[in-house]
């Protein structure tokens, strides 16, 4: 999903509590922003392509919000849901790898976590200690924070 969408300008800058247009192969059918949202197929979108809307695509998508991370896996494993969107621990992970591991499909993010350091101010203005800094951080354990190596790889 991207970071932004234009939407229509009486969205304004609160929670939006209806669902909003769309033109794409799904569309709303409900949304509870705590609850969660409800996708169906959209009956006015026109494919360019087959390859667009596949048959193997859902007719309908039932997302739900909130599900704390060891129950959504439960109910992963118990076959009551398909998918879980989460950022899941290591803890939460390791079973169902064990068990099940063929339902486990993670990827990794193209995402850079960063530290923002204010290089006009001690003791940062000293390039030797933000280079010190930098060696200082142990990038497995930041791995390992992040859910381990299925979550998360190092980079420079």
């Amino acid at each position: 999903m991207p970071f932004a969408y234009a939407v229509p300008s009486r969205t304004g800058g609160e929670e939006v509590q209806e669902p909003l247009p769309a033109t794409g192969p799904y569309m709303f059918e409900t949304y509870d922003p705590k609850e969660g949202l409800v996708l169906v197929r959209n009956p006015h979108f026109r494919e360019c392509s087959p390859v667009a809307q596949p048959d193997g695509y859902p007719d309908r998508i039932v997302w739900r919000f909130g599900i704390e991370g060891g129950k959504a896996v439960d109910q992963v494993t118990e076959g009551d849901v398909d998918w879980v969107w989460s950022e899941l621990g290591l803890s939460d992970l390791a079973p169902i790898m064990r068990q099940t591991p063929e339902l486990v499909h993670s990827y990794t993010q193209t995402v850079t976590w960063y530290m923002s350091l204010g290089t006009t101010r001690p003791p940062f203005d000293d390039v030797l200690v933000r280079r010190a800094l930098n060696f200082a951080v142990d990038r497995s354990r930041v791995v390992e924070l992040f859910g381990g190596p299925e979550q998360a790889r190092p980079t420079c």
